[in-house]
């Protein structure tokens, strides 16, 4: 009787033993899958080990072969040890993945080399009777964007008289499948680069840079160089005294809505601004000019395009441009009127601050995500 009891219990035993092993095998994997994917393949290794071992424990010690074992018990075994196997190879490349990242550099010896074949080129942009060009306008536009040109062309660069005055245009793009439709536009226009590359958010560094090379190349008699986008409002009148007023420190300096600094965006979630360790590891970006509209002039701009060449591409064209003049040792100037707070304004137009007249008023130079009806009102109401 006491040696069917000793039995009875040691298969207690053994069944209690098994049934751990098993939970073991099952549960513990998934509870502390984030744990181990993040760091710890080696000890991924070990337990996958472990549950091998589970089968040899097994026979050793409980008289159990893969004969006489619970079918579904062994296969539960066999998915336990490939899920760790599984886990182990995903952690192990998470880990390789951090170590073989390749941190972007500040600068480097001529590795952002591109120079840019012109799909569309219009050379002739800065010749003609008039030679002196006092100001050249480069406008990022998208290919889709074929009204707000209209638009533009029809209302504040009127002042460019058609490419024919002291003031020229041209706007900049990349290739897409209107490429057809561009050169439509092209001919009747004869104000379109377009440079070999896609057309796309990430790629407005490339469209900066190739709107500055084709600066130095076909309108090196230009004094100054006025970047902006398609949905700006830019009131000439204002931005032709303030180059005026500035012209000598703009020698040395770029000028706009200008910050002194700024910390990276680290949230994955923000597609448009968002910047890994990997791209940018510093913790803040120099100083800075908003992209949606700086002033600088021709000597500026010939040392950007040759020091470009050592400076890694980054995807946020006003932080790049930011990086070629900081390791140039130049300057930025905020200069008031760039997107600027409304405030007293709206005091001289009774509280209005959609009265037309705040975007031709003496103090403002730029306004941003302007619609093009209201580009075109503007442009229609006099103002006093």
């Amino acid at each position: 009787m006491n040696i069917i009891v000793t039995k009875i219990r040691s298969s207690k035993v053994a069944l209690f033993l098994f049934v751990c092993v098993i939970s073991y095998s099952i549960f513990f994997p998934v509870l502390l899958y984030q744990f181990i994917t993040s760091n710890y393949a080696q000890f991924v290794e070990l337990a996958a080990r472990a549950s091998q071992m589970t089968i040899i424990l097994n026979k050793q010690y409980f008289g159990i072969n893969s004969s006489n074992f619970p079918v579904k018990s062994m296969e539960l075994v066999k998915q336990s040890t490939r899920s760790l196997t599984i886990l182990k190879g995903i952690a192990t490349s998470n880990r390789s993945r951090k170590e073989n990242a390749t941190v972007r550099p500040l600068t480097c010896d001529g590795c952002f080399h591109k120079t840019f074949h012109f799909l569309i080129n219009n050379e002739d942009i800065c010749k003609g009777k008039n030679e002196s060009v006092e100001i050249l306008i480069l406008i990022m536009s998208a290919p889709s964007k074929y009204k707000e040109r209209n638009v533009i062309r029809e209302t504040w660069l009127t002042y460019t008289k058609n490419n024919t005055g002291k003031i020229r245009h041209a706007f900049l793009l990349g290739e897409s499948h209107l490429n057809i439709e561009l050169e439509k536009e092209h001919l009747l226009t004869k104000d379109i680069i377009m440079g070999n590359f896609k057309d796309a958010y990430h790629n407005l560094t490339l469209k900066t840079v190739m709107g500055l090379q084709w600066t130095v190349k076909f309108c090196n008699n230009a004094k100054f160089i006025f970047k902006t986008d398609d949905d700006m409002y830019v009131n000439i009148p204002r931005l032709v005294s303030l180059i005026k007023e500035n012209g000598d420190v703009l020698q040395t300096s770029v000028g706009g809505r200008c910050f002194a600094s700024r910390r990276p965006n680290r949230d994955k979630r923000s597609k448009k601004w968002y910047t890994s360790l990997e791209m940018y590891p510093q913790n803040s970006y120099p100083g800075f000019c908003s992209g949606t509209g700086y002033i600088t002039s021709f000597n500026v701009i010939s040392k950007v395009v040759n020091i470009s060449r050592n400076i890694p591409f980054f995807h946020l064209e006003d932080i790049y441009m930011s990086l070629c003049v900081n390791k140039l040792g130049l300057k930025l100037h905020n200069f008031e009127g760039f997107i600027p707070s409304l405030g007293k304004l709206l005091d001289k137009y009774n509280k209005d601050k959609h009265h037309p007249c705040i975007y031709k008023n003496e103090s403002l130079v730029t306004m941003h995500q302007v619609p093009i009806k209201w580009i075109k009102h503007i442009w229609q109401t006099p103002c006093r």
